[in-house]
């Protein structure tokens, strides 16, 4: 459990401060939006984010920084920040292409993190005339990310848009990368394990065996967090309705199921997995229009089972690798909202309202075009590539602290073994535990009692403050 301790009350009178560790519930803005100086129109800074897993390291994609408009191409950079009690401020490092001796690559226009956000995964499927590389990068001792390995796929037909989309897995040994225009847009998924401080394929070159029509295969991809469930949207397939595939590796990547729906366009769009590879979350994105679903399939007795549909307008999506906790960037609202959805009971509900940052400038007509969450569920970060004229912003949220408890009343009261603490809640509405800290100048704290579980109700609870103050 990641708890996070809040401070609510301190009560002068006895020298007490409360704290109370509050389930996963809202959240609010974290300080102000994030972007760089040297963006010019058009940049499209946030085009993608990606968050380590502890929600304290965020990257932020810029493919068309350094723009050329004929053709319309940049040499691409990526910001990295590091929070703090005052949000993301300045960046703590800059990756541009340049560094790798490349240029109008589209550097940075998917990225991702491994967990533990020492691995950073960044596109640059523009390489090559559009052949397209990936760039695996390390941090190191010292907190640099390094670039470790190029990776290029092999058997390629054509411009396949290599890195098009990627995903790393959640423990960073397993990289899969959608190259969504091979062989005339059929596509194919590559997929490299890190093995003897190398990142080797890992298996074949995955291509459908029962796609309809151009699918462009691989223009979303998912691994589970150990690297062996895969899955690969194809949102072309049978002349735009879209497909899902699920594969799994054993020696070689094998398919498990194609997902097909009797209704719907671009499905497959966005995919994701949960750390288990049991669950499904997948959307459409209807081009041009504000109508899309997303829809839930888990892995039932062996079998891929449809547990639900959601209607709403999917720009971007992040799944918890619980599989319980989905974030949603919206399309096409005006302006970059997203939104916060909860599985309760086998049923997806929306968390409050939409949630929108503060200091945007122009209207957002992709909306929220790009989200992450990190793994603690703390931190959230959207990409609004509008935002001033193109030149693109990114927000982060944290989860808020609101008020958990009421307190009906509280005493200490003097004894043989030091003073005998006493609360009472006269209500409860979310929260792990309580803290109490003692203080005599209201500046300084001590702790009398830091894993106290709350009961969810109103009740009465006790600590024991073994070195009371004298006078």
């Amino acid at each position: 459990m990641n708890e996070k301790i809040i401070k609510f009350a301190v009560f002068a009178a006895l020298g007490l401060n409360f704290a109370w560790s509050p389930s996963k519930g809202q959240y609010m803005q974290n300080g102000a939006k994030v972007t760089e100086a040297s963006m010019v129109n058009y940049d499209q800074f946030g085009y993608d984010v990606a968050l380590s897993g502890d929600g304290m390291t965020l990257a932020a994609g810029v493919p068309y920084a350094g723009l050329n408009t004929s053709p319309y191409t940049g040499d691409g950079k990526v910001f990295l920040y590091q929070n703090s009690s005052t949000g993301f401020g300045a960046s703590s490092q800059q990756i541009a292409e340049s560094d790798n001796g490349t240029s109008d690559t589209y550097f940075g226009k998917h990225l991702d993190f491994s967990d533990d956000g020492n691995v950073l995964v960044i596109s640059a499927h523009g390489y090559g005339v559009m052949e397209g590389v990936a760039w695996v990068y390390r941090k190191n001792t010292a907190g640099v990310y390094q670039m470790e390995q190029q990776l290029a796929p092999t058997g390629l037909i054509g411009d396949g848009y290599f890195s098009d989309a990627l995903d790393i897995s959640g423990d960073g040994m397993t990289i899969a990368i959608g190259a969504p225009r091979d062989d005339n847009s059929v596509g194919a998924v590559y997929v490299y394990r890190y093995q003897n401080n190398t990142w080797l394929p890992y298996g074949n070159k995955i291509v459908p065996t029962n796609n309809i029509n151009f699918a462009e295969f691989g223009c979303s991809v998912s691994l589970s967090y150990d690297g062996n469930t895969l899955a690969i949207g194809g949102d072309n397939d049978d002349y735009y309705k879209g497909a899902v595939w699920i594969y799994n590796y054993n020696s070689a990547w094998v398919q498990s199921t194609k997902i097909v729906l009797s209704s719907g366009n671009y499905i497959g769009t966005e995919v994701a997995l949960d750390s288990t590879g049991t669950g499904l979350i997948f959307a459409n994105r209807q081009l041009f229009t504000t109508t899309g679903s997303f829809w839930d399939y888990r892995l039932v007795n062996g079998t891929w089972t449809n547990t639900g549909q959601v209607p709403f307008n999917v720009e971007s999506m992040a799944l918890h690798k619980s599989g319980a906790l989905l974030v949603i960037g919206i399309s096409r609202s005006n302006s970059a909202e997203f939104a916060v959805f909860k599985k309760n009971n086998g049923s997806w509900s929306q968390v409050g309202s939409n949630y929108v940052g503060t200091g945007a400038s122009g209207i957002s007509y992709n909306g929220a075009y790009s989200i992450a969450l990190s793994s603690n569920a703390n931190v959230i970060a959207y990409g609004n590539i509008d935002d001033d004229q193109n030149k693109g912003a990114v927000w982060t949220f944290v989860q808020s602290s609101p008020l958990a408890i009421k307190l009906k009343k509280i005493t200490a009261e003097s004894s043989e073994n030091g003073n005998l603490v006493r609360w009472e809640t006269a209500s409860e509405e979310k929260g792990d535990i309580f803290v109490v800290e003692k203080s005599n100048d209201g500046s300084n704290f001590r702790v009398l009692s830091e894993n106290i579980a709350a009961k969810g109700k109103p009740s009465l609870y006790s600590c024991r403050d073994e070195h009371p103050t004298e006078g």
